[in-house]
């Protein structure tokens, strides 16, 4: 709920169709691991960025090149 105060920064909410096509960039992206489970084409477009779990959370950095 303050997440924003956490990071010092605006949250902005971002689409599906906006993670796979690719206007996601520059930050730090967490959604729930059960909608990941979900999506496969939104779990292949992740899976080559660096990622962590926290709880029921994935939240992949997408500042940083996808993982070779």
């Amino acid at each position: 709920e303050n997440m924003d105060v956490y990071l010092g920064e605006d949250i902005v909410e971002v689409t599906t169709e906006d993670i796979v096509a690719g206007r996601c960039n520059g930050g730090i992206l967490m959604l729930s691991t059960r909608h990941l489970e979900r999506d496969a084409t939104l779990s292949a477009t992740l899976a080559e960025h660096k990622q962590n779990a926290v709880g029921g959370y994935a939240i992949f950095d997408l500042a940083t090149h996808p993982v070779q």
